[in-house]
């Protein structure tokens, strides 16, 4: 099997319009949203956590997001050079993390001020720089959101990005070593790391073992070419609900749900590629925390909900336009010229030999959040 070739089983997902993975990340953005709104607002429990008292359902996103990124980015570090792959992923995420800071420091903050709270200037300008350079902890400012279901926290979804980043990381300095050592290397890195999601269960750092078990489950399934049919999800499902039951599935979950969103991702019959999904959950907190510190929650859940994306989707919708999309242009356009440089290098004999510019990949995967 040539690298990079999935088997035939397993669509490849080069073309946003050919699969449903960018509907899906929306969907999943959107239920991050639903999900911290009851602890934002006040509203109790999450209800997936009251029925099986172990996940969220904002984790059970990430968890999902997670897999599409492991298995998005493992295709696109077979089929990159190192340098290639670093910009891509560069461009991919730090235009609208740092765009999104920005209106954090300038606009969401302040806002958050005028509403009782309080945070000086050298606490906002630590936070903004510790989220811009993907250090993974403190998130908060003490003394801000004071009115609402969980105080202090700034931007909770941001938490995600560090750990996606050192994942992205993992399969780049890998992938150096080329395919083989990658399809090698990262079915032990799972079975690594799924032993220490198992035993970090109960403890404070169980959700930092979820998600590089769902991320490199996403890797495998691409670099083994694991088919994505109908009787191994319909077993994965089975096996969800089964762990639920049986208390342990927050240590089976990463593998069986990452499975289940490749497949509904190659499967679903939707089909759009402008990606609000960054936006929408990089957003949808600050937001929902504004309008909880204003007294939005007092008009019960649903009004609460339908607020916050009233006003979160136009904001990702611009980043999207604005930010997302003109950087992974400017991305493609390098990606462009330097075929064509690499094309006129190369002799005319084995000019039927030089490598084609696929399509842009639809999403390189963006992690969520649970609280």
């Amino acid at each position: 099997m040539p690298i990079g070739q999935p088997a035939e089983s397993t669509e490849r997902p080069s073309d946003r319009r050919a699969n449903a993975i960018t509907p899906m990340r929306a969907g999943l953005a959107l239920l991050v949203v639903f999900s911290h709104a009851y602890p934002v607002g006040g509203f109790g429990r999450d209800p997936l956590f009251g029925l099986t008292g172990q996940i969220q359902l904002g984790t059970l996103a990430v968890i999902a997001f997670f897999g599409l990124s492991g298995f998005l980015l493992a295709q696109s570090r077979l089929s990159s050079s190192l340098g290639r792959y670093v910009r891509r992923r560069a461009l991919r995420i730090l235009p609208g993390l740092w765009v999104c800071v920005v209106v954090l420091g300038l606009l969401a903050i302040p806002l958050a001020v005028t509403l009782g709270g309080r945070a000086s200037p050298g606490e906002v300008v630590r936070y903004i720089g510790s989220v811009a350079t993907f250090q993974p902890l403190p998130l908060d400012l003490p003394g801000l959101y004071v009115g609402t279901g969980v105080p202090f926290i700034v931007d909770a979804p941001l938490w995600t990005l560090p750990w996606e980043v050192y994942l992205y990381a993992v399969l780049g300095l890998v992938g150096i070593g080329g395919g083989r050592l990658l399809r090698t290397v990262c079915p032990a890195l799972l079975i690594v790391f799924a032993i220490l999601n198992a035993a970090m269960q109960g403890t404070a750092l169980e959700l930092y073992g979820q998600l590089p078990v769902a991320f490199l489950t996403g890797s495998c399934l691409y670099l083994q070419a694991v088919p994505l049919r109908r009787e191994i999800a319909a077993a994965a499902f089975v096996l969800t609900v089964v762990a639920a039951f049986a208390g342990v599935l927050a240590s089976v979950g990463p593998v069986t749900i990452a499975y289940l969103a490749l497949y509904l991702g190659m499967r679903l019959p939707l089909r759009w590629a402008f990606d609000l999904s960054f936006g929408v959950y990089i957003y949808g907190w600050p937001v929902q925390s504004l309008l909880a510190e204003a007294g939005a929650a007092r008009l019960g859940l649903a009004p609460f909900v339908a607020l916050t994306l009233v006003l979160v989707l136009p904001i990702a919708a611009l980043s999207a336009r604005l930010v997302e999309m003109p950087a992974v242009g400017f991305r493609s356009r390098q990606m462009a010229t330097d075929g064509s440089r690499a094309r006129k290098r190369q002799p005319r004999e084995d000019a039927s030999t030089s490598m084609t510019i696929s399509a842009p990949q639809p999403t390189d995967g963006r992690g969520s959040v649970s609280m």
